[in-house]
């Protein structure tokens, strides 16, 4: 039904809220580059 929307009206505030544009910050500590990752411990 959302993806109607979109395609009648252009735009879904549904849609804009689930879909993370900025996915980096989901991840916190996690988003780092792994290669970049110094081993403690």
């Amino acid at each position: 039904m959302e993806m109607a929307t979109v395609r009648d009206e252009g735009e879904s505030e549904l849609l804009r809220t689930l879909i993370a544009y900025r996915w980096q910050e989901l991840l916190g500590r996690f988003a780092e580059d792994p290669a970049r990752i110094i081993a403690t411990g």
